[in-house]
């Protein structure tokens, strides 16, 4: 399968729980290309969605499918690297520290020299001009690429044994079912029907029983990926890679488009601009002389990708209504634009605030799995496409163009990669946003006309999104992924916001403060935002702790404000080993070290902290509890950094005069005050509510440590002046 973006969409297709996995990459690549080690990370996420407790239908084993890292082109490295070893050491060590592959228990690392398998042939005996010789490659090069293959048919071997199915006991029949199958796979048939297959087993010379027999062979035969088959489908795709082979064609980056067919440019425009596959552009791509052989199974083809939420035809009937109609080109979710900027929506939603009319507090899905593909999200965002119909957002852009309906038009350009806002009904409206960085799918409603939502649309939309959820997971073999609520207080998450657990808004008396970045504690999520979700009953699972207030809060993601306090825990001599337990490189800690040299020690931990956080946004107090424990660091008292609500804390060196602190600060006490804080600022204003980007702000503007810190107390001072 591909490695380039557009592809991995389709990649869940053909990946389950029962084989061995080679991640191939190119040496040099990883060196100089950030962008690999990317690729190669979110391959692991997608392949852990298949790693759990959840044991496969005869309870053998666990899923647990290998991984073998695959680094090509070793005679590259040992041309361009006098100590190509080290380099290669480098490299498996880099990869054996990546966190996600925290939940594999078989991994190998492989290099492979590509030296025989690139050069012509002709090209295997070295001419020497000086002599005239032909003389053979070095003996040693030859030697070591024979035994890095080898080397990997060794480990391929030796790693089977641990996927799920070995050792499992099958109907001797079904193998020799597949054996025909693959038999013609060689002849060239790609797509039988199920018809065909059943006349195949009454040829067979061990036939299977009767028609219910051969569907569940071809339904064992679809885990294991050895065909595709579904029995709404009635088809059976013989050959997974020509299926893959026709995504590729469909779904691809836009590098590989026609550049100079005028007939085609604006489908190709709609394509590249707004994810739309028109029809004529399908058959275009189909009536190639090289794709022709697709062309007869368009219908079906189509269907399955469907089927995988690959693309979709999307809702364009209004609700309700008996004639449901859906848009006759097709919308592919992961070429739709990024949402690069929230300003303008951010803008629409206070528009609807000032205008007193109903916006509802964000309930966000967040799933237990830290590592959850975005392909799924794209497979959800494509069921929720053809269950909603898509709306206007902007309540201004109706009101300045009341010659138009954005209700009715076909355009999709307020459409987003996991980003969009739908019609619910006449009265209401939903924005969804989704995070999979963050494992998170955010949804808020609001409502063009009124100031109070329908009482029954909250439960309504949180019902249909959970069924749309469910089936989505069925169908991927991810039904072991969980999923908890949370609330937000915005429809759109930052990188240092963080949604309040259910718990603690039920439990906090008078409610619970918000803990979004930029509105942090200006006002509260309460009971009655719970119930307008139709949630009436939170369910905690507590292990470990004898306070489940305490362990609950550790279960999620740690506030900037809590991580400052956390880095007063942190021993400066095991903070590099803590730091690559966590997750984060050796440059990457370097680097920051570098970047805050002028600040204090704690301050360097707490930005260590935040970039942890930032890359791993999905990751709990609990990752951090499991990392500090193996560095042999306390962890006793972690749950004193949690927060439960405003507090009063010290920061270690800095002194206070309690007298007369219980009234405002006013603005000519600041100077007084600078020299008091010192190296100490950044803690001292995360703990005051400032925002990570406005300290970062703040500090690019003014080089001066005293100027940065009188600016940061005024800003403080006008923000929480109530």
């Amino acid at each position: 399968m591909g490695g380039h973006s557009s592809f991995q969409a389709s990649h869940n297709v053909f990946i389950s729980s029962h084989g061995v996995y080679l991640l191939v990459f190119r040496l040099t690549d990883f060196l100089k290309d950030k962008l690999e080690t990317y690729r190669l990370k979110k391959c692991i996420r997608m392949i852990s969605t298949f790693s759990s407790v959840e044991l496969n239908a005869p309870k053998l084993k666990e899923h647990e499918p290998p991984l073998i890292f695959v680094g090509t082109f070793l005679d590259e490295l040992r041309k361009s690297s006098t100590d190509f070893k080290g380099q290669v050491q480098k490299i498996q060590s880099s990869i054996s520290k990546f966190s996600e592959l925290s939940s594999h228990k078989f991994v190998r690392f492989c290099p492979l020299d590509n030296s025989q398998g690139t050069e012509p042939a002709e090209l295997r005996l070295l001419y020497d001009a000086r002599s005239g010789l032909q003389n053979q490659p070095p003996t040693l090069a030859i030697d070591d690429a024979d035994a890095n293959v080898e080397q990997l048919r060794k480990a391929i071997i030796e790693l089977a044994k641990h996927q799920d199915q070995w050792g499992r006991k099958l109907p001797t029949r079904w193998l020799k079912l597949e054996m025909d199958l693959l038999k013609a796979r060689e002849r060239g048939t790609k797509i039988l029907t199920l018809a065909q297959v059943i006349e195949m087993n009454k040829l067979s010379i061990a036939p299977l029983a009767d028609d219910d027999e051969i569907v569940l062979a071809l339904e064992y035969l679809h885990c294991t990926r050895s065909v595709i088959y579904f029995r709404e489908f009635d088809h059976v795709i013989n050959d997974p890679q020509w299926l893959a082979d026709c995504f590729s064609l469909l779904i691809t980056d836009d590098q590989f488009l026609p550049k100079d067919d005028l007939v085609l440019a604006r489908d190709l425009e709609l394509y590249k601009t707004k994810g739309e596959l028109t029809p004529n552009l399908i058959d275009s791509f189909l009536c190639l002389d090289q794709n022709k052989a697709f062309l007869p199974h368009k219908s079906i083809l189509l269907a399955l990708m469907e089927k995988f939420g690959l693309l979709v035809r999307i809702l364009i009937s209004e609700p309700n209504t008996a004639d449901v109609c859906f848009s006759e080109a097709y919308t592919i979710p992961s070429k739709l634009l990024e949402l690069e900027n929230i300003n303008g929506i951010t803008d629409d939603i206070n528009y609807l605030k000032k205008r007193n009319l109903a916006v509802s507090q964000t309930l966000c899905f967040i799933f237990h799995d830290v590592f959850v593909p975005e392909e799924l999200f794209h497979r959800i965002f494509a069921t929720i496409m053809r269950t909603y119909r898509t709306a206007s957002l902007s309540l201004r852009r109706i009101e300045d163009e009341p010659g138009t309906d954005p209700l009715t038009t076909k355009d999709t350009t307020h459409l987003y990669r996991g980003f969009g806002c739908f019609e619910v009904n006449d009265l209401c409206r939903m924005i969804l946003s989704m995070h999979w960085e963050r494992s998170t799918i955010a949804v808020t409603l609001f409502s063009p006309s009124e100031s109070k939502l329908p009482p029954d649309s909250g439960p309504l939309v949180r019902n249909t999104l959970e069924r749309i959820i469910q089936k989505t997971l069925q169908m991927s073999n991810q039904q072991h992924f969980q999923y908890t609520h949370t609330l937000h207080c915005n429809f759109h998450l930052s990188p240092y916001d963080t949604p309040v657990e259910l718990y603690s808004v039920i439990h906090a008396k008078g409610g619970m403060f918000c803990k979004g970045e930029e509105c942090r504690r200006k006002h509260r999520l309460k009971k009655s935002d719970l119930l307008f979700w139709g949630i009436t009953k939170v369910t905690i699972h507590v292990q470990g702790f004898e306070s489940s207030d305490e362990a609950t809060c550790l279960n999620r993601r740690a506030t900037p404000q809590e991580l400052g306090r956390l880095s007063h825990m942190v021993e400066a001599s095991k903070c590099q080993q803590l730091f690559i337990a966590l997750g984060l490189s050796l440059p990457e800690i370097s680097n920051t070290e570098h970047e805050a040299r002028s600040l204090a020690a704690v301050t360097q931990i707490t930005r260590m902290l935040l970039k942890w956080t930032y890359a791993y946004p999905n990751q709990t107090f609990r990752h951090i509890e499991k990392a500090m424990s193996e560095v042999d660091m306390a962890t006793d008292n972690l749950g004193m950094t949690v927060e439960t609500g405003w507090e009063c804390v010290t920061l270690d060196d800095m002194d206070s005069n309690e007298e007369g602190l219980d009234r405002q600060l006013v603005v000519s006490e600041i100077r007084g005050l600078v020299d008091n804080i010192g190296k100490n600022y950044f803690n001292l204003f995360l703990e005051l509510g400032r925002s990570v980007p406005d300290i970062e702000k703040c500090e690019m503007d003014h080089l001066g440590s005293k100027r940065r810190v009188e600016t940061l107390i005024k800003l403080w001072i006008d923000t929480f002046r109530d």
